[in-house]
């Protein structure tokens, strides 16, 4: 959750949208479409990558 509130009171709209991007970019890499999986395991390690 540090990450969403540095996005809100960094720059703004600009890094919420890159984060957004770089999250699906990241669906992609793991091709997480195709095993049909929720989506919530991804956003928690994709949230820990960022902060580290």
């Amino acid at each position: 959750m540090l990450t969403v509130l540095k996005v809100f009171n960094g720059n703004g709209l600009n890094v919420l949208f890159f984060h957004i991007i770089s999250f699906f970019l990241f669906a992609k890499l793991v091709n997480y479409e195709e095993n049909r999986m929720s989506y919530k395991p991804l956003i928690l390690s994709y949230m820990l990558l960022i902060d580290n």
